[in-house]
């Protein structure tokens, strides 16, 4: 009786202690990243997922996608529980993500999950390309588009859009910029930053800014522009970067963020800065976190668990002195007055918000038609 009695207990411990174990194993959490600019693969794999890990029980599996083929899987779950867990998708992915339908996570129902969310700018949580976001995604970084240039070739760059295209002839073959129909939105934001400082009024239905005369006449202002435009534009960034580093592009309007990290690791020139245009550019949340509502339920508790890290002052701060991005929450006043020697004290910022998601898929479409190469 004994001998059965010992039998029992050590298997009833066994199993309790097989139990604990399988209690403490990682959740494993699949992340796909459709936003994957160079600089922010390294912020995902180098800050934001080892603290993830380290503070929280989750192991995550990171991948690099585009959006259109991630919406088409997303899609093609139907009712069944779909494998990615987490996204981190560009503003025009996000949009279509709304467009589209899919069921998401409403993020503000979940801030005892992620009480970072707290902290964000309301500003980052209410739009994304005009289109209102209803609590189901948020940013963990802000950006800015900026002139950026190489101070031995430009000692004197323009500070404004008007002077910019008015002394166009100095730089002529020597602007650089990156196609419209680039995997970047740079080029993008760069056509829609030049007709919005020409007055064309974005709040309108698409077919009504195509055919109003301010935009026509921007459009035949753009078309000039482009001839003094380094031949060929840039299929993407690194391309741009490259003309920089080769001295065929002297100044370019771009993301200050990567820029200047990309700068930081030797691929454009030391003497690369960034100056902001006095009517502004585009800005604000460059990508967005969107978890799927059809998924398992302790994979959605991980992916909250990530988004709150993301959201961490530690993150935060990181993020601001390395990579040159501006935090999404209110820590601004925290972080080290050498960053504003940089770049532009985020109150100095002049965001020109994009109100038009149809005219940035338009010029995705049709924008290298307004230029003459």
């Amino acid at each position: 009786m004994k001998m059965r009695l010992r039998a029992t207990l050590a298997a009833l411990l066994m199993t309790a202690a097989g139990a604990a174990v399988a209690a403490n194993e990682p959740v494993t959490l699949t992340f796909v990243d459709t936003d994957a600019g160079a600089n922010i693969q390294l912020l995902f794999k180098e800050i934001v997922i080892p603290l993830a890990e380290k503070q929280e029980n989750i192991k995550v599996n990171y991948v690099v996608s585009k959006g259109p083929e991630m919406l088409e899987r997303i899609k093609g779950w139907g009712s069944r529980q779909g494998d990615i867990q987490l996204l981190h998708v560009k503003p025009d992915d996000a949009t279509a993500f709304f467009a589209a339908g899919i069921p998401l996570v409403k993020l503000t129902d979940h801030q005892n999950a992620i009480p970072n969310l707290k902290k964000v700018n309301q500003e980052v949580m209410e739009k994304v390309l005009g289109v209102d976001i209803n609590g189901r995604a948020t940013s963990m970084f802000r950006f800015t588009m900026a002139l950026m240039y190489n101070s031995e070739k430009v000692p004197n760059p323009p500070k404004s859009w008007k002077e910019l295209y008015a002394r166009r002839a100095e730089w002529k073959g020597h602007i650089g910029m990156v196609r419209t129909d680039a995997k970047s939105t740079g080029g993008r934001r760069t056509v829609y930053s030049f007709f919005d400082s020409s007055g064309v009024d974005f709040t309108k239905p698409l077919d009504q800014i195509l055919k109003s005369p301010v935009y026509v006449e921007a459009a035949k202002q753009f078309q000039d522009f482009s001839t003094y435009f380094y031949s060929p534009v840039a299929s993407e960034p690194p391309i741009l970067f490259q003309q920089f580093k080769d001295g065929d592009v002297w100044l370019a309007e771009f993301a200050m963020d990567y820029t200047l990290s990309s700068r930081d690791l030797g691929m454009l020139p030391a003497s690369v800065k960034g100056i902001l245009l006095a009517e502004g550019h585009t800005g604000g949340a460059n990508a967005y976190f969107l978890i799927p509502a059809n998924i398992d339920p302790k994979k959605k508790e991980a992916a909250m668990k990530l988004i709150n890290v993301a959201l961490s002052k530690e993150v935060q701060q990181k993020m601001a002195e390395r990579f040159y991005l501006y935090p999404s929450t209110d820590i601004a006043s925290e972080l080290p007055a050498s960053l504003w020697q940089i770049v532009p004290p985020l109150a100095t910022l002049k965001i020109r918000e994009i109100k038009s998601s149809d005219f940035m898929n338009y010029v995705k479409e049709k924008g290298m038609g307004l230029m003459k190469q």
